[in-house]
């Protein structure tokens, strides 16, 4: 402080110590040389007063004699940085060091090895202390990679909890005093030099007797010789003086009868008004802020929206506009990854009173920027994995470095708006930022930044997109390393939520009834497969483990609430409902009460330990957070029976015939549920993707009529029968989207629900597990017949024949956002296939269906020849031959009309009258095939296009993707994705 630093950081282990600050002047060569003469100068002298602590601390320090003990000092320039070494006997060798230095370090060392600066921490009696005597200093400290007292420089102070308080800062002596409220007992007034908290003064010493308490910073006093107190001399008696006034004014706000007692002249050879070490700090106006805050870097700084966003450990800081080009170099987020903002003095009052206390801190120099990044990337013991890739985009291909980074404790990076989520990541290219915002993926701790070979494109949207996909496609290498790097916490907590977005569940047969088994996305090796089995908690639960309990009334305990979070993603995924915590076995999803004429909802946890409220309840239905856990029950209450699991109707125990009253207001419950708003139920430990799904569940478990548990299910099927027309298909929830009207969506307790109901078994629409299609993609993998290969821009697709003959067959496609089915392809000729996408979304473009089409007919030719050579024997001869018989018949089932007629046919069928028909031909041969035009109920086709000739044709594939394009432009054109899902359905169930 007495130095004039302007950030201070401190990192401290068992065995080490560093010292360091950023400001002022460098320490001069001739006083390091001679440190320990100042310890006999003047302690309160303002030009000495730095040497003056050095030395003290440099005395202390070699009492415990340390195996090194180094100060560096310098102002960032080779001639102005000098090294001083001390042994233990405290003599001292004067040096160069390595690197220049812009600020000033004290480094001791006491263990047998060598570490580096700011080499993480442990906690400590010296960190204990610097949190607690500190907390006053009005710089920013950063104790081992963290602020425990913000990021703040301000010389404000205030009491929390005490009304009636005064703060003073005259440039010399700066504070707080207040009269205690009756909740607070200790009446000391805190005494700080050089922003360090010295001791605490008894009130009665400065009132003469009533309470009071405060804070008072004067750099001015004497400490004493053992730095534990302040010698009460003629320093103290002029701060004692100067204070009068304040703390008479402060103690009439509750005594208004209050005297000061009187104090002695202060002596004659002390200067009565001893001039101030500078000047009262002059009063900011505060000024408007702009709607839109600029910042450092690409982009904007948001709005205060986004700004009130943060997280409470996001550090915040500020410039002013009139900053020079070196210091915005040395924020460019490319080298400061820390939110900085562009703001005046006024402006950052006004933020500051409207971010509530929130810390922002300015940055004057480049060597603040420097000084106070290798601070607080210590703190955090990040864990890196990188690798050099190339990245496809609409524009081409990106070449680069990717960078995924786990911060562990530390904070994040500042980029972007979080509101976007919780990934930040950062575009660049020579150490300039390109692009910073964040990505929506649910991982926590984790940023992402891309150094590009060359110079990236204007439009880096497709850059962020195909950075999401790599993200997940290389995600986990990161939990690899987390786990070489021994942070098992971190390890668990990081698979957990990764696993949680990239898992795809698929329904398979397990014997007597389905199964879930969990699959991994398309582009990871088969080395990760394990992962599948790697514990995610304390309580070593798995994702195989957590899949193998679905379908069940069995649920897995954990132990400490806090792995509940990070798990949710991956329990939404697989079936909510079979993960229970100490703090969920509390809770309820909701509980309606049966008032004998109706259903009302009852708040908080039921039953309650207050009845009152609830007097005309006579019977209730618990919706719990798990399939089996029942609530203890008190005295008045029995246990009526459960509808399903995870349901439990309950009845006071003097009510009679409690099971018929229940049926008769089933109905009415029923419409009660369906009116039942989820985020209502979220509350506590029960998160909104909770509710939803507990909800979703108790609805269908609860509905007797077929078409009410469809409703349930979201779902209209597109038969007379509804779920019991034998054509139905059930696909898992949360695995795939499927453009099917005979298909539902179903989570393995939901189809075990609606099995019960039917007294009879659904088919599944996919029957093999996920790593069937992951086998796809090996070189040298059993059990196919055939495999062909299609490329497109943006698709990498693998198709294959299985041995032996697979009649339940499926396309799909993986991207950043999942897996989807593509029927159009294997609906003619059977056949499996994986397709990866390498941007967003799991839609494939024409020209991609297009490839998907002719490799599929590609293979058909191969496995035809190879048949009519009898290349095949025994199985696989079988299989092929089953495989030829089976296209025949789906073509033959499905038989094309080879004229334009056709799509005037089944746009008229899908639409329905008075929507758009194929009226008018243009001539066109360059361009789309489809375009929408002007007049009413036209669609154009260009008579003249390729597509359009070979699909009137007759070519097969021509005429699938043009009928995917004929519907995608009348969709668009109406605002109607239905039209697009409904016309693609009738498509496929057409040929």
């Amino acid at each position: 402080m007495f130095a004039g630093a302007r950030w201070i950081a401190v990192d401290v282990t068992k065995d080490r110590l560093l010292f360091a600050w950023v400001g002022g002047t460098p320490l001069p060569e001739d006083g390091l040389a001679h440190i320990f003469d100042y310890l006999f100068a003047s302690h309160t002298a303002a030009a000495t007063r730095p040497m003056v602590q050095l030395a003290i601390a440099l005395n202390a320090i070699l009492q415990r004699k340390p195996r090194l003990l180094r100060i560096e000092s310098g102002d960032g320039s080779e001639g102005g940085t000098i090294r001083l070494d001390l042994d233990r006997k405290g003599n001292a060798v004067l040096g160069t060091p390595e690197e220049y230095l812009a600020g000033t370090y004290l480094l001791a060392e006491f263990g047998r090895d060598w570490l580096p600066r700011f080499a993480g921490a442990e906690q400590t009696r010296e960190s204990d202390l610097i949190e607690e005597a500190c907390r006053y200093t009005p710089v920013p400290i950063l104790l081992n990679g963290a602020a425990p007292f913000g990021y703040r420089a301000s010389r404000d102070l205030v009491m929390p909890g005490v009304s009636e308080q005064v703060a003073f800062d005259d440039g010399q002596r700066r504070g707080v005093l207040g009269v205690p409220g009756q909740h607070i007992r200790d009446f000391q007034v805190e005494i700080v030099v050089g922003g360090v908290r010295v001791t605490s003064v008894p009130a009665d010493e400065l009132t003469g007797g009533p309470p009071l308490v405060g804070i008072i910073c004067d750099d001015t006093l004497r400490k004493t010789a053992d730095q534990s107190d302040i010698v009460r001399d003629a320093a103290w008696l002029r701060m004692r003086h100067a204070l009068k006034t304040t703390l008479t004014r402060t103690m009439r706000r509750r005594y208004p009868r209050f005297e000061h007692p009187s104090l002695p002249n202060v002596p004659k050879d002390e200067p009565t008004s001893p001039a101030r070490d500078e000047p009262a700090p002059a009063a900011v106006s505060p000024k408007p802020l702009p709607k839109v805050l600029d910042c450092v870097g690409p982009g904007d700084g948001g709005d205060l929206h986004t700004l009130q966003g943060l997280a409470d450990d996001e550090p915040l800081f500020y410039v002013h506009p009139s900053a020079g080009d070196a210091l915005r170099q040395a924020l460019d987020p490319a080298r400061f990854p820390h939110r900085v903002l562009v703001l005046d003095e006024g402006q950052v009052v006004t933020l500051r009173k409207r971010l509530k206390g929130r810390s922002i801190s300015r940055l004057v120099a480049p060597s603040d920027a420097d000084f106070v990044r290798t601070a607080l990337a210590q703190g955090g013991d990040p864990v890196d994995v990188v690798m050099h890739t190339s990245l496809e985009t609409e524009d081409g291909t990106i070449a680069g470095a990717l960078r995924l980074r786990h911060h562990g404790a530390g904070p994040l990076p500042g980029w972007g708006d979080p509101g976007d989520g919780p990934v930040p990541l950062l575009v660049s290219h020579e150490a300039r930022a390109a692009l910073q915002r964040r990505l929506p993926l649910a991982l926590r701790g984790v940023s992402v930044h891309f150094t590009c070979d060359e110079p990236p494109p204007k439009d880096l949207r497709p850059l962020a997109e195909a950075l999401s996909t790599a993200v997940l496609e290389q995600g986990w290498r990161l939990a690899e390393a987390l786990k070489g790097a021994g942070r098992p916490g971190d390890h668990r907590d990081f698979l957990a939520r990764l696993l949680g977005v990239v898992v795809w569940p698929q329904l398979v047969e397990t014997g007597q009834n389905a199964g879930v088994e969990p699959g991994l996305p398309a582009s990871w090796p088969a080395a990760a497969r394990p992962l599948l089995d790697t514990p995610l908690t304390t309580t070593s639960l798995t994702v195989r483990k957590l899949a193998s309990l679905q379908g069940t009334a069995s649920v897995h305990r954990l132990d400490s609430d806090a792995e509940l979070d990070a798990l949710e993603g991956l329990e939404q995924t697989l079936g909510m409902g079979h993960i229970t915590s100490p703090a969920l076995e509390g809770s309820s999803v909701l509980a309606v009460g049966w008032t004998r004429s109706r259903w009302r909802l009852i708040s908080g946890w039921f039953p309650e330990a207050d009845q009152r409220e609830n007097l005309d309840v006579v019977a209730a239905l618990l919706v719990l957070p798990t399939v089996t856990r029942e609530p203890e029950l008190p005295a008045g209450w029995r246990r009526a029976h459960s509808p399903g699991p995870g349901l439990l109707q309950i009845e006071r125990v003097d009510v009679s015939n409690g099971r018929w009253r229940w049926s008769n207001a089933k109905s009415r419950l029923l419409r009660a549920l369906e009116k039942t708003v989820p985020a209502k139920s979220a509350r506590g430990p029960v998160s909104l993707r909770r509710a939803v799904e507990r909800l979703r569940l108790a609805r269908v478990q609860l509905s007797d009529d077929l078409e009410h548990v469809a409703a349930a299910l979201g779902t209209k099927v597109a038969r007379r029968g509804g779920l019991s027309h034998p054509d139905v298909r059930v696909l898992a929830r949360h695995g795939m989207p499927l453009l099917e009207g005979t298909t539902v969506a179903m989570t393995c307790d939901e189809l075990a629900s609606v099995e019960e109901r039917l007294g009879s078994r659904l088919a599944l629409r996919f029957d093999d597990a996920p790593v069937l299609w992951a086998d796809l993609l090996l070189d040298e993998s059993d059990g196919w017949l055939l495999k062909e290969r299609a490329h497109a821009p943006g698709l990498r697709a693998t198709l294959g024949l299985r041995v032996p003959f697979d009649a339940t067959t499926g396309v799909l496609v993986s991207s950043l956002d999942g897996f989807a089915a593509v029927p159009a392809v294997d609906v003619r000729q059977p056949c499996h296939g994986i397709a990866q996408l390498s941007g967003g979304g799991v839609q494939v473009t024409p020209e991609q269906l297009l490839s998907l089409l002719v490799a599929r007919d590609r293979m058909y030719r191969r496995l035809r020849r190879g048949v009519e050579e009898h290349r095949w024997s025994g199985t696989e001869e079988r299989a092929a031959t089953q495989y030829l018989e089976a296209a025949d018949v789906r073509t033959e089932q499905r038989a094309w009309k080879p004229a334009m007629g056709f799509f005037a046919d089944h746009l008229e069928q899908v639409l329905g009258e008075g929507k758009r028909r194929l009226r008018r031909v243009h001539e066109e041969e360059h361009g789309p095939p489809v375009t929408d035009v002007k007049w009413k109920n036209v669609v154009a086709l260009a008579a003249n296009h390729p597509l359009v000739r070979r699909a009137l044709g007759g070519e097969r594939d021509a005429r699938d993707l043009l009928m995917v394009e004929i519907f995608r432009v009348v969709a668009e054109s109406e605002e109607r994705p239905s039209i697009l899902r409904e016309g693609l359905v009738r498509l496929a169930a057409a040929h």
